[in-house]
């Protein structure tokens, strides 16, 4: 393996000085000469404005790399690869989403994809567990980029 990642989480109750220490005692130590890859440049929006079909343009060089731990995305690699080299394909991706994706994307955010809305506060249906839910992983990755399993944590979010 080229690369690992590495995400620690300790809780030890209300003892925030006993959770501090032990959390202090952890050490990581790379041997060798680690590198660090290149990450692909990708096209910098603001969320108000997302990008349209020109996001795929850093398609070939994100998905060229190590393959995707989650199972079963071989196929969607393979599309978003397509889009980025078939100029045919990518005028037919980008009339979708300038007509279709910003108007779903923008409504599915008051529920947060599949939610329930109740006393004004929206709760997502799937919480970082997404499986196929493309939609609910959009949103929750415009809002925040992570997202806890359910038996850690419930997001919420408040409407006006």
């Amino acid at each position: 393996m080229k690369y690992s990642r590495v995400l620690s989480r300790i809780a030890l109750g209300n003892d925030q000085a006993k959770a501090e220490g032990f959390q202090h005692q952890f050490k990581l130590r790379a041997t060798g000469s680690p590198k660090l890859p290149v990450i692909p440049e990708t096209p910098v929006f603001e969320l108000e404005k997302p990008p349209g079909v020109e996001a795929f343009e850093a398609a070939p060089v994100a998905l060229t790399g190590e393959p995707d731990l989650s199972v079963g995305l071989e196929p969607l690699s393979k599309n978003a690869l397509d889009i980025a080299i078939d100029t045919k394909e990518r005028q037919r991706v980008d009339a979708i989403i300038k007509k279709h994706a910003f108007t779903e994307i923008r409504k599915a955010g008051q529920t947060i994809g599949h939610g329930v809305v109740y006393n004004g506060w929206a709760r997502p249906g799937v919480v970082g567990e997404y499986g196929l839910d493309y939609l609910a992983r959009t949103l929750v990755n415009n809002g925040g980029i992570w997202a806890n399993v359910k038996p850690e944590v419930l997001y919420y979010r408040a409407r006006g």
